[in-house]
């Protein structure tokens, strides 16, 4: 019944992931997604798979988020860069504001 499930999560692990890590990451016990994953969990299925499902379903949105804009130093940038360093490195505390 849970075939579906189960496969996603081995492929996830054939890609990197770690059983403990999805556990944690979950909020399911190692023992559980063990048993859940060998057909032995004698627990509630549904909600196991529930929540592997909500993990896998973050996974894929976490692997689709777009990638930020690359940096472009500009001549304000650089200023405001240069202001931060300055008080980073005496200790000063640095408020910039613009308008």
């Amino acid at each position: 019944m849970f075939t579906g499930i189960r496969n996603e999560i081995k492929a996830a692990v054939e890609n990197g992931e770690k059983y403990s890590a999805i556990a944690k990451q979950s909020d399911v016990s190692p023992a559980a997604l063990s048993q859940f994953m060998n057909d032995l969990y004698g627990g509630d299925n549904q909600k196991i798979a529930d929540k592997l499902t909500v993990w896998l379903d973050n996974k894929n949105k976490a692997n689709n988020l777009k990638t930020a804009p690359s940096f472009v130093e500009t001549p304000t940038s650089k200023k405001i860069f240069n202001a931060l360093d300055y008080a980073k490195n005496r200790w000063l505390f640095c408020c910039c504001i613009w308008q």
